[in-house]
């Protein structure tokens, strides 16, 4: 039988507008992929999406109706192709790359498209360098809005949106639950990929297996690199200490973790979503998209661990 409350909640659930907030975290973004498919194998589609940095990309291909195109690529993605992808340069101002190849092949493959053009509404979070505000982009270019959102401190060079200079969201807003909520969201899903990033689970240099820093620094600066080092490596090892064992890429994406860790948490105390969702991914290196399948696994193992009738019923 069905009560006048049932019918109510029914009508209710019908006229909610639903949002997700799509994290930071470089590599750990592949589980947005799983998470968003196994929304959609249940009927459930966002009304609004929100993404910073990589969450930025997925949300972009999300709204653009292209999920199929973008989880087929990071499927086929490796660290040499995400290096290639990259592009660094000795000649990049502000950064190893640009991103300016990154834009050239985002427009080939799935179009040169305008926020307009969109099916969903998409906000994307950059930061401005110079005053350090959270800046939402939902108009122009979709893939300079992408890059401007992805453009990582020191990887890849600040991105000139009207004349500011914009990084990654990731340094003001990690996890923009409130984009979705200015934006008219009812019910905000949050994707959280900073959870682990200090624990104890992440490993040193040593015990990893993520090569994925010195690979990019052996790409940036090749042969070059290594007739320095012969140089100098012999001054370096004079006093006897051990070499250190982070390299540039390492050390950067150390220091940045510790920053986004505290905005983080802070930012979700005083916005927090309805439902989180936080992938246990803290081992997962920066570049480490090779490891595609266990990423995937632990978003699809989050999602399903959620009753989505109950809590979207709240």
């Amino acid at each position: 039988m069905t009560t006048s409350s049932d019918q109510a909640n029914s009508q209710s659930q019908e006229n909610m507008t639903l949002g997700i907030a799509l994290g930071a975290g470089a590599a750990k973004g592949i589980s947005h992929l799983a998470i968003i498919r196994s929304l959609l194998s249940q009927g459930i589609e966002p009304h609004f999406i929100a993404g910073t940095s990589i969450g930025a990309l997925v949300g972009a291909c999300y709204a653009a109706g292209q999920f199929d195109e973008i989880e087929d690529w990071f499927k086929s993605l490796n660290l040499k192709k995400l290096v290639a992808f990259l592009d660094p340069k000795l000649t990049s101002r502000g950064g190893l790359a640009d991103g300016a190849q990154f834009v050239t092949y985002m427009k080939e493959t799935f179009g040169d498209l305008d926020f307009t053009d969109l099916d969903k509404n998409l906000t994307l979070v950059a930061t401005d360098m110079t005053s350090g505000r959270e800046i939402w982009l939902d108009s122009g270019s979709v893939w300079e809005a992408v890059r401007a959102s992805m453009a990582y401190p020191g990887v890849i060079s600040p991105v000139n949106w009207d004349g500011r200079y914009l990084l990654d969201g990731g340094l003001v807003n990690p996890v923009p639950v409130i984009a979705c909520r200015a934006k008219g969201a009812d019910r905000v899903i949050a994707v959280n990929l900073n959870n682990e990033l200090l624990s104890s689970k992440r490993r040193s240099p040593k015990q990893s297996d993520d090569k994925s820093g010195k690979i990019i620094e052996q790409s940036l600066i090749g042969k070059f690199s290594g007739k320095i080092l012969q140089t100098v490596q012999p001054l370096i090892n004079m006093n006897g200490k051990d070499k250190i064992p982070y390299n540039t890429v390492d050390v950067l994406s150390y220091a940045l973790n510790i920053m986004q860790d505290k905005i983080t948490r802070s930012r979700l105390a005083g916005e927090p979503p309805d439902i989180m969702l936080t992938p246990r991914l803290g081992h997962i290196g920066m570049f480490e998209v090779d490891k595609f399948d266990e990423i995937y696994k632990e978003g699809q193992r989050v999602a399903k661990n959620v009753d989505w009738d109950e809590e979207l019923r709240r």
